[in-house]
């Protein structure tokens, strides 16, 4: 398993919903700068936020971890469903951009030789 991420969340409203996760699920967390440990276990986790992207990634650093991340995620989206939190949807606004962009390109270049003809 490699890791989970989610998207259109805030930088905020996702590490109130990991941190909140990893309490429900009985662990302390301690946190430093791109990782999260377990308190309890030892196990570590990579958590990458990008804010302004919108999006967020869990992943576990050992291979031990899979059933605690799984744990964790499983509460993450509880957490989710119950709270509604602050979402941004600059990712999807950008692959909305980007898709009409390669649209029109391929509309663009399809024309291209029935103009040329002429």
């Amino acid at each position: 398993m490699k890791g989970y991420i989610a998207f259109a969340v805030s930088d905020a409203y996702f590490r109130d919903a990991l941190l909140s996760s990893i309490k429900s699920v009985g662990y302390t967390p301690e946190e430093t700068m791109s990782r999260l440990r377990i308190k309890e276990t030892g196990e570590e986790f990579y958590v990458a936020i990008q804010g302004w992207m919108g999006s967020a990634q869990l992943k576990p650093v050992g291979k031990s971890s899979t059933a605690t991340t799984q744990e964790i995620v499983k509460h993450i989206k509880l957490y989710f469903s119950n709270n509604k939190g602050k979402m941004n949807y600059m990712l999807a606004y950008m692959y909305l951009i980007l898709g009409a962009f390669i649209i029109s390109m391929s509309v663009g270049i399809f024309m291209l030789p029935h103009t040329l003809k002429h």
